[in-house]
This record gives C-alpha cells, sequence and structure tokens, in this order.
C-alpha cells in the first residue's frame, strides 16, 4: 500500500505540475496568436520593412491610377499579390500606403487556408509552411488543446489528493507544487531574457514586447497560483492540529 501510495503521489506531481503550467501558458498563447495581438506588432515590422524597401510616393501614385473604376488595385510583393482597397487608397496620403500594404499582407497570411494541420505543417518545413505560427490555423489549434490539458490537471490532482493520507499532507503537497509551478514561472522568464542571443538583442525588433504579449496575459495568474501556495503551506502548519498520540495507561 505505501509503495501504491508513493507511487501515485509521483505520477499526480507530475501531471499535476506540468499540466497546470502548460494550461495555463496554453492561455498566453491563444492571446498571442490571436488576430488583434499579432497585428499590433507584426503591422509595424511589416510596415517600417516595407517603407525602407520601396519608392512609396511613386507606387502610391501607380496604384491611385490603376484604381480607375475598380475596387481593388493589384500590388506585387514578392511573390505574393495584394489586393489593395482603392476606397482606402484614395482616402489616404502616400505616407500611410505602407500601413496599408502592411494590413492586407497580415490579413492574407493570418486567414490563409492551409491544406495540413498545425503540426504537419511544422514537420514539412519550409518558409510558406512555417508561417502557420502566425495565422488563425495555430490559434484554432491551440483553443483545441485546452480543455484536455485542464482535464490532465484535474486528473493529477485528484491522483495527488487520493495517495495523500492526511489533510495536512494534503494541502502541504499541493502547496509545494502551486509554488513551484508559480516560482517555475519567473525563473523561465528571466532566463529567457538572460539566454536571448546577443544578435537577436541587437536586431529592430521589439523582444521585450514580443515577450510581454506571449507572457503578461498569465503573469498575473502565476502570481496568484504562488500565493495560493504559500496561503495552503501555511494552513497545513497552523490550521490542522496534530493529533498527538494517547497515553497508554499503566497496569494496576
Amino acid at each position: 500500500m505505501g509503495i501504491a501510495r508513493g507511487l501515485g503521489k509521483l505520477i499526480g506531481t507530475l501531471l499535476f505540475t506540468t499540466f497546470l503550467t502548460v494550461s495555463l501558458l496554453m492561455i498566453g498563447l491563444v492571446e498571442f496568436t490571436s488576430y488583434s495581438n499579432l497585428k499590433s506588432f507584426t503591422g509595424k515590422i511589416l510596415s517600417d520593412s516595407i517603407a525602407s524597401q520601396t519608392d512609396i510616393n511613386q507606387i502610391f501614385s501607380t496604384l491611385k491610377q490603376n484604381c480607375s473604376n475598380k475596387e481593388f488595385a493589384d500590388f506585387q510583393l514578392g511573390n505574393s499579390i495584394l489586393k489593395l482597397k482603392c476606397s482606402e487608397l484614395g482616402s489616404m496620403q502616400a505616407k500611410d500606403l505602407p500601413n496599408l500594404i502592411a494590413s492586407t499582407l497580415f490579413d492574407s497570411i493570418y486567414y490563409r487556408k492551409y491544406d495540413c494541420n498545425f503540426l504537419d505543417c511544422i514537420r514539412q518545413g519550409g518558409i510558406g509552411n512555417l508561417v502557420v505560427v502566425l495565422s488563425e490555423h495555430a490559434n484554432n489549434f491551440l483553443k483545441s488543446l485546452q480543455s484536455t490539458l485542464w482535464i490532465l490537471t484535474v486528473a493529477g490532482a485528484g491522483i495527488l489528493y487520493f495517495s495523500t493520507e492526511t489533510m495536512k499532507g494534503r494541502l502541504r503537497a499541493f502547496g509545494i507544487n502551486l509554488i513551484f509551478t508559480g516560482g517555475s514561472f519567473f525563473v523561465l522568464l528571466y532566463a529567457i531574457r538572460f539566454l536571448l542571443p546577443p544578435q537577436i538583442l541587437q536586431a529592430n525588433i521589439d523582444i521585450s514586447g514580443i515577450l510581454d504579449s506571449l507572457f503578461g496575459p498569465v503573469r498575473n495568474y502565476f502570481i496568484i497560483v504562488l500565493v495560493i501556495g504559500m496561503l495552503l503551506m501555511i494552513l497545513s502548519y497552523i490550521a490542522v492540529p496534530k493529533v498527538k498520540p494517547e497515553k497508554k495507561r499503566k497496569k494496576r
């Protein structure tokens, strides 16, 4: 029985801490791959790149000429042909053109239809397939995992609960695991910032903005987990009194 309980505690601990961590991080990943979030920081990167590599005034003049009696004007960017709305071109200045091109390009990437599922696209490689991480396809895939991850988290909690004999032991077991889960997040966050290669830090990329977009939505969740873990540890010492063993009566 003791071996079974010990094994149960080990399995429960691994399941609970692992899937609780992943479930919370998944909240951040789903938010990170949402349309509004991705567009907010990739749009500026694309816009600045387009503005620095093209003659905006000449392109703007050509596009406006091509808009005569048309709803869209075709603009070729690399191997892609983007359809820019003439109604928007007619109401903007040349300096705003990079933003329109970037917005249209992002929409074409985000809402692109893929013949492969998310994991197969990643395995196949190639730029055409790897941009799936910036798509609605990725966002829907991550959302589909959330229910399974929370079920596994609850299963791990159940195994840990029933494998621990006393209420004091349960409070302490969950307290330790929640403290470990909450604390690990901040260690991970620091490690990522510390271990980033200098080439990435020196590049014209807002690394802090990307990390904040990815981890910001879940930071408070991990703080809550950490605080709950501490409270459970305190309760395990003060709320559950120790049961004193009965003294054996002396035989007369």
